[in-house]
């Protein structure tokens, strides 16, 4: 929070926020493969427990796109024990909320 900051700049920062929550669940979300980098973040492990999980058919893999292996996003969500969810906003709305809020 910006401090003696005027009305709109703190409403501005706070669509900002909810815009920034919303992009970093649709990469989540939305991507349908991951790559074996990308499911090691997410999952906090390394490389051969990756590779141990797909071995033991709790990671489904994905085609290879070049060189490039993938597993699923759907798995590795399961594997969480998250549920896949739609995004709570559509980004437009909000990008059109932050639109209206920014001075000109």
């Amino acid at each position: 929070m910006i401090p003696d900051a005027p009305t709109w700049a703190v409403s501005l920062e706070t669509a900002i926020r909810e815009l920034t929550s919303e992009v970093r669940h649709l990469r989540l979300v939305d991507a349908p493969v991951l790559t074996y980098q990308q499911a090691c973040q997410r999952l906090g492990c390394g490389s051969t427990k990756l590779k141990e999980l797909i071995r033991n058919g709790r990671l489904k893999r994905s085609q290879t796109v070049g060189r490039t292996r993938m597993v699923t996003a759907e798995s590795v969500e399961k594997l969480l024990g998250r549920p896949v969810r739609p995004p709570t906003k559509d980004p437009k709305v909000l990008a059109a909320e932050i639109a209206k809020l920014t001075p000109r």
